[in-house]
């Protein structure tokens, strides 16, 4: 290893007091984020959370590092995250030794930890800019970075989604992992701070598996702010061996374990569409999202792309391409720019690249990469002159992108909300049926409508036949409903959930005809009268 220099420290003035930048960016994130305490359960919260047995009890711990299915209480969306489970099972034990509703306890850890990771995010990015640039603002782009980062919507959106507490652990985690390096790159190594960073990392992955591109953040850290050579062993090396706790992690849940998150995550597409689409998300959904977040919405209707001559495909490629090479070229004169442009799209990589996920977009995907992009705005907002005009652009960006977490955060008050701001901007399939279960106590007619606009999206989809079904035949329009069923059980006739439905309508059904019913013979009601019970 390479000695370490003089490391100018995190402060640009000998009194600076870094626990007002502490209580800048608590004060922020308490004022933005009070009107999310109350919101509700929303998509596999009910079943990570809600009905998941496992968080009944905190002992003994480790149980989770061995088996995934403490995860959730539904099968199909097991992963093997110890630590998301293991958090929440302490903070509902906690909720329950105070006497706070477990719902507000959980929203209240979700909300420390996007605190922490705020707070992190100063931290990391004073370190890396005062390494940069010793006589900079290496203290004000920090703390900018920090609120930012604190107030942005996207950054709120695992504030409000309890379930993505793994993402939050995760980002904390992994920016303490990066914090530790950078330290002992400026002070010196020693076996301590390589455990911590490696540990910390080992706890990162076990949150979620986002964390796998710390080697490749680390090697940006190294070239940009350390000057290091890709032709030095020493620089690979130190990458490296970060490798280790990737490998460690892979190899339990692979070769101990048995167990892959794959198969819960990953479909098969074409070679290109995955890539191509992602290309034309990058600008024209997530880009957009950080500078208009008003927009942002669960489950977001996304063409494939499938041609790679498509025009807005086309343009993502030349961005992604066009700024890592500008980053490759300006990597001595703007280090810190550089290396945030090249972590913003390494942090992107596990979600949106190459590896198909279920989901095309997602909002929160964007999360790891923020703070890189929060420090890139930072670092050139301040380089306005007069120093003055620069604070308040970036006071007027805090108060911009905190007023609206503070709308966002209205949206997720509960499911009407949280699916109707969806449809409104265009949701997929599964946002019209979440919307219509929704309104189908209040509006029968309406859920109607988003049933069978889910429908026509998606004419095989046996969840929408099977609440559409429910619903003619509360309506008592019996032979449409029982029909719908038959068909979601005749999709899917190795599902027990199909054939479970097609028993519950046909017992409804058997009830609202009355005893003295005559079906037509042959008729799906008929079908009906013959089955038996649950």
């Amino acid at each position: 290893m390479s000695a370490p220099e003089p490391d100018p420290g995190p402060a640009t003035s000998s009194t600076a007091r870094p626990w007002i930048d502490v209580v800048a960016i608590v004060l922020v994130c308490a004022v933005v984020y009070a009107n999310a305490l109350t919101n509700g359960y929303h998509l596999d919260d009910q079943y990570r959370i809600v009905e998941n047995p496992e968080l009944g009890r905190v002992w003994p711990i480790w149980r989770h590092f061995f088996d995934p299915a403490t995860s959730s209480s539904l099968p199909t969306i097991v992963q093997f995250r110890p630590m998301l489970p293991l958090s929440l099972s302490i903070t509902a034990w906690l909720s329950e030794l105070v006497g706070l509703d477990p719902l507000v306890g959980h929203r209240l850890g979700n909300l420390g930890l996007h605190v922490a990771a705020a707070l992190l995010v100063a931290r990391l990015m004073t370190r890396l800019a005062a390494r940069a640039d010793p006589h900079g603002p290496s203290r004000a782009l920090g703390l900018a970075a920090g609120l930012l980062y604190a107030v942005h919507p996207v950054a709120g959106v695992p504030v409000n989604y309890l379930c993505a507490r793994d993402l939050l652990m995760m980002q904390v985690l992994l920016l303490g992992c990066l914090l530790v390096f950078v330290r002992l790159r400026a002070e010196g190594s020693s076996p301590w701070r390589w455990g911590l960073a490696l540990g910390l990392l080992g706890l990162s992955l076990t949150s979620k598996t986002d964390a796998v591109v710390a080697p490749a953040l680390v090697g940006a850290i190294d070239v940009a702010i350390f000057g290091a050579s890709l032709r030095d062993p020493r620089t690979w090396a130190r990458a490296a061996a970060f490798t280790v706790p990737v490998l460690a992690f892979f190899g339990w849940t692979e070769l101990v374990l048995e167990f892959s998150d794959a198969g819960q995550l990953l479909v098969d597409r074409g070679p290109l569409d995955y890539p191509l689409t992602q290309a034309r998300l990058h600008v024209f959904y997530y880009l957009r999202n950080a500078i208009w977040p008003f927009e942002m919405r669960v489950l977001p209707r996304v063409d494939t792309v499938t041609s790679p001559l498509d025009s807005g495909a086309l343009v993502g490629v030349a961005v992604v391409v066009g700024s890592s090479v500008l980053a490759w070229r300006i990597r001595m004169r703007a280090p810190l720019l550089a290396l945030c442009i090249a972590a913003y799209w390494i942090a992107f990589a596990p979600t949106s690249w190459v590896l198909p996920f279920r989901y095309l977009a997602t909002d929160y995907r964007q999360v790891p990469s923020l703070p890189w992009l929060c420090a890139a705005v930072a670092w050139g907002t301040l380089r306005l002159r007069p120093r003055r005009d620069a604070l308040v652009v970036l006071g007027l960006l805090v108060i911009y992108l905190g007023g609206a977490s503070v709308l966002t955060n209205r949206v997720w008050r509960d499911e009407r909300m949280l699916w109707g701001q969806s449809i409104r901007h265009g949701g997929e399939t599964q946002a019209h049926l979440n919307y219509g279960r929704a309104v189908a106590n209040d509006d029968p007619a309406l859920a109607e409508a988003h049933y069978r606009e889910a429908l026509r999206q998606a004419p095989g989809n046996v969840f929408v036949l099977i609440n559409l079904g429910m619903l003619e035949i509360h309506q008592r329009r019996l032979e449409e409903g029982i029909s719908r069923l038959e068909q979601a059980a005749s999709l899917t006739p190795s599902w027990p959930l199909t054939q479970e439905w097609l028993a519950r309508g046909c017992v409804a059904a058997r009830q609202l005809a009355g005893p003295g019913a005559r079906p037509r013979p042959g008729s799906a009601l008929a079908r009906c009268m013959q089955r038996g019970g649950l």
